[in-house]
């Protein structure tokens, strides 16, 4: 809670019709300490500040109060959701190069998800479709590898962010982010890593999608 005591002082004051000659009078004290007050220029004992209240019609409690922030409260009414079909057909597109037609193993079918049987038995998911477990025999918990690979290569990007903030804080205006990720020791470390290890989740992510892939 930060007050300005004097300002405050002051408004209370001239809300009461009393010049600082008056509320001096009525306090028995000197204008010039009223005048000082206003000013913030000294601090007034909790004694003074009690007299100089009640001159003024009000008390500690009161002077102190500081009404609580209005917060704005958004219910479910106050939201909508604006329907681009533009987008939409975008992001579909996008998704369906990327996982379709730049991989060479997979065949893309635009379908309903309540399918036939035969037809999620010919596309493996029945025989084939599975991902690699990694089991914790301390914590007694399973992980999926992919999972845990993307947790750790996240950390490394972490690592090399907090790198580039720390020296952009350290250098300033003239930091060059660019010549920093390029030149410096620990964050072409923290790359090194990062891309040898994506490179070997990479090769293991190909070498499991020809594992799930059906044997026609």
């Amino acid at each position: 809670m930060n007050i300005d005591i004097g300002l405050k002082l002051k408004e209370l004051r001239i809300l009461k019709g009393l010049t600082q000659e008056e509320l001096a009078d009525r306090a028995e004290l000197s204008k010039g300490f009223i005048s000082q007050l206003e000013r913030n220029l000294t601090s007034p004992s909790i004694a003074t500040l009690t007299d100089i209240l009640q001159c003024l019609g009000s008390t500690l409690s009161e002077f102190f109060y500081e009404p609580p922030e209005e917060q704005i409260v958004f219910g479910k009414s106050d939201y909508f959701e604006k329907y681009d079909p533009e987008l939409k057909n975008n992001i579909k597109k996008y998704w369906w190069d990327s996982m379709v037609l730049l991989h060479e193993n997979i065949v893309g079918i635009d379908s309903a998800i309540f399918m036939h049987p035969t037809i999620w038995k010919a596309s493996g998911h029945v025989d084939a479709f599975n991902d690699p477990l990694i089991d914790n025999k301390d914590s007694k918990k399973r992980y999926r590898a992919d999972v845990l690979i993307e947790d750790l290569i996240a950390k490394m990007d972490e690592k090399i962010e907090k790198e580039v903030e720390k020296a952009a804080k350290r250098f300033g205006e003239s930091f060059d982010e660019a010549l920093f990720r390029q030149t410096n020791p620990r964050v072409q470390e923290h790359v090194a890593k990062r891309e040898e290890l994506h490179s070997r989740y990479a090769s293991c992510a190909r070498l499991f999608s020809i594992m799930k892939s059906p044997v026609r």
